[in-house]
């Protein structure tokens, strides 16, 4: 899983659009208040 703060993100948007729909993992991107997520744990409650 890759996690970006959210200036990366910008800079790297279509290839990161591109990666996922190739990976399908999910993109983590942080911003100035780096708030913790545990995304799998999020995912799983989806299901």
């Amino acid at each position: 899983m890759n996690i970006l703060n959210a200036t990366e993100a910008r800079s790297k948007l279509y290839r990161l659009i591109d990666e996922t729909a190739e990976t399908h993992e999910p993109i983590v991107i942080t911003g100035k208040k780096k708030c913790s997520l545990d995304f799998r744990r999020r995912l799983e409650c989806y299901y």
